[in-house]
């Protein structure tokens, strides 16, 4: 199984009855906003969006969902969040964590993008999302250790290899062939039929999680950026508000 809690970042601030405002894990990220209204996006995590305090409106190609306190997003689907002057929890969940299978085949994903889900009596701990008992004991998932077959072994030192040299500018598809001994179409097509989306764009959602992690320990937006191998710090903020429909500084507000 793949660790989930060997690094937690915390950043704290303006929500008191929360204490913690932002986590980011190997592989989840738990954030708590205020009066949060994104542009369209998409981006490779699995989401969860409750309302705390009031409703919100979601808009998608496939649906407009109004005034609902809960909904689950499937992974690379455009979408639209409008909330109001109140607090909302948003979950992200990699694809790459193993009950996500038993979560997206119990919301018939993806089958269907995205997914109402009634209003909950009392909104998760950080340790309930990271353990996954949240998912089992409230929204009633079954899950389990074995959920997604096993990678294939190159594209498993690939997806390493990436998270492991983000400092390198040019990590490339045609490198990652080479390291491989595949031609670049066939290790491409192996890749996004693995791992859900395109190379170019799994290294993009690897450096923002990398640059995230780098702000929330104190960097500023210029270190953080080139930490995480972006050229500078509005190549970042491009990148992550095409990911996430808002700027990366209105999420971490200094």
């Amino acid at each position: 199984m793949q660790c989930v809690c060997t690094t937690v970042v915390y950043y704290q601030k303006m929500i008191p009855e929360f204490k913690i405002n932002f986590i980011l894990t190997q592989g989840i990220a738990y954030f708590i906003g205020k009066n949060i209204q994104t542009k369209r996006h998409e981006h490779h995590a699995l989401e969860f969006i409750f309302g705390i305090d009031r409703p919100f409106d979601l808009l998608s190609d496939e649906s407009e969902l109004r005034k609902i306190y809960g909904v689950v997003i499937d992974p690379n689907y455009p979408h639209q969040f409008i909330g109001g002057d109140a607090r909302y929890l948003f979950i992200y969940l990699e694809p790459e964590l193993l009950p996500i299978n038993q979560i997206k085949s119990y919301y018939a994903l993806p089958f269907r993008k995205t997914v109402q889900i009634e209003k909950i009596s009392s909104f998760p701990s950080v340790e309930e999302v990271i353990n996954f008992s949240f998912f089992s004991d409230t929204l009633g998932i079954t899950t389990t250790h074995n959920a997604i077959p096993e990678t294939d072994c190159r594209i498993k030192n690939s997806v390493e290899y990436i998270k492991t040299n983000l400092e390198e500018e040019q990590i490339s598809s045609n490198m990652l062939a080479e390291k491989t001994h595949l031609s670049t179409s066939r290790f491409c097509h192996l890749f996004k039929e693995q791992i859900g989306i395109p190379v170019r764009k799994f290294i993009l959602w690897c450096r923002i999680q990398e640059a995230l992690m780098e702000l929330v320990r104190g960097g500023n937006f210029t270190e953080s950026a080139h930490v995480a191998g972006f050229s500078d710090s509005a190549h970042f903020s491009r990148t992550f508000s095409k990911m996430f429909g808002v700027s990366p500084s209105s999420v971490l507000k200094r």
